[in-house]
């Protein structure tokens, strides 16, 4: 219940199952609370935060992995970065994170454990099929799909509702009125947000100018984009890029 609050970037995927009691992770600005039998996922590059609860404090086993197909098989088993814990029934998903423990004295070690990754994964993705009804799990594909495209396409000025719609193959008003239901945002506020917080990236990591990142991120007027980013950021994008490096 004392550990300190682990803030850090990792460069490999990661699950965690806790077993018992409960914590916070956050991640892409978003905070939640995985507790016993819930699977909580971390990927590479993502800034992220987590520690256990004071009162109650989980336990949990996690295993790290990389590799050419780690992505596929996250995808496979809907982990996102806006989708990152899952909840499941199956005592199997548990007893094999535990497994992969009790391998630790064996020289088998390592193939034995990647043989059990698979195993996790297939327990995990058996699961969502049974727990997930169909129209919701396509509600929420459609976002993932959306929010890699915008990703893509972030940096055309001219991007519009009606571009991811009909990539999506999507009537534009439904479209429109699923991604305010999943997102909380209309499409146009979305868009403006993630725009901000991209260059936030840029201002962070490199030495471009405003003119320069703006343009990188959609903005074709340099003005507006310092306009839109006073506002969701509260500051200057020259201030937050002093402050940053003064911090």
């Amino acid at each position: 219940p004392d550990k300190k609050v682990i803030r850090t970037c990792y460069n490999y995927f990661a699950l965690h199952v806790v077993i018992r009691g409960k914590g916070y992770y956050t991640i892409d600005e978003h905070t939640y609370c995985p507790q016993k039998n819930q699977i909580f996922a971390m990927f590479p590059g993502e800034k992220i935060e987590y520690y256990p609860d004071v009162n109650d404090p989980w336990e949990y086993y996690w295993i790290n992995f990389v590799g050419i197909k780690a992505k596929h098989f996250m995808s496979l088993c809907d982990f996102t970065k806006q989708n990152p814990v899952f909840s499941f029934t199956n005592k199997a998903i548990c007893d094999l994170f535990q497994k992969a423990t009790e391998l630790e004295n064996l020289l088998s070690r390592d193939l034995l454990t990647v043989a059990i990754l698979y195993e996790i994964f297939a327990a995990i993705f058996e699961e969502r099929k049974k727990t997930i009804p169909g129209r919701e799990k396509s509600g929420e594909q459609t976002l993932n799909d959306a929010i890699k495209y915008i990703d893509d396409n972030l940096h055309n000025p001219s991007l519009q509702i009606a571009d991811v719609a009909k990539y999506l193959s999507y009537n534009k008003k439904y479209f429109a009125e699923l991604f305010k239901k999943k997102t909380g945002l209309t499409f146009s506020k979305y868009l403006c947000r993630i725009r901000i917080i991209k260059s936030c990236e840029y201002i962070e990591r490199t030495n471009m100018s405003v003119k320069e990142i703006a343009a990188l991120v959609g903005f074709s007027d340099p003005l507006y984009f310092t306009k839109k980013f006073n506002e969701i950021m509260f500051i200057p994008p020259t201030v937050y890029r002093t402050n940053y490096r003064k911090n």
